[in-house]
């Protein structure tokens, strides 16, 4: 995640631009849990209850941190269109990355890897290697490649 926050972050502007029903579900929100806090924290509230208002505070929270992936998902959407559509599927399954199918991983290893590997490329590190730049590029895409069952190594010669 840090990766992709850093080519796209996360700014409020950015996002409420991609979604402008972001304030207001937010606000709606914010106000629920005030509210349930306030009861929670009075008196006569009886331990069953602030048991169940403690729940129903729990949920409210999980969907404001949804609504803000939501939003974010939308701007990402504006910069990378199929690592948006991963990342909307990231967030339906609580960010566990081995329940995407295989192809879903790949946008994302990829998405992962060409960034290192440009700045690899860019540092001049096949040079340093003695490698070509095409050649250590396909490498790389070769060894990440999820589908992949063979690899050749680069040589010298």
């Amino acid at each position: 995640m840090n990766e992709i926050f850093r080519k796209y972050p996360y700014h409020n502007t950015h996002v409420a631009q991609a979604d402008p029903t972001l304030e207001g579900k937010l606000k709606q929100l914010d106000g629920q849990i005030s509210e349930l806090e306030k009861k929670i924290v009075d008196t006569k509230t009886s331990p069953e209850e602030k048991i169940r208002l403690r729940k129903k505070r729990k949920d409210l929270r999980q969907q404001r941190e949804e609504a803000k992936w939501i939003a974010y998902t939308k701007y990402l959407a504006t910069k990378d269109k199929a690592l948006a559509t991963v990342m909307t599927k990231l967030v339906g399954v609580r960010f566990d990355f081995a329940k995407l199918p295989l192809p879903d991983q790949q946008v994302i290893l990829t998405f992962l890897v060409k960034d290192k590997l440009n700045d690899l490329i860019s540092r001049k590190a096949p040079e340093l290697l003695g490698l070509d730049a095409d050649g250590l590029k396909q490498f790389t895409e070769d060894l990440f490649d999820l589908n992949k069952k063979e690899l050749t190594l680069l040589t010298r010669e």
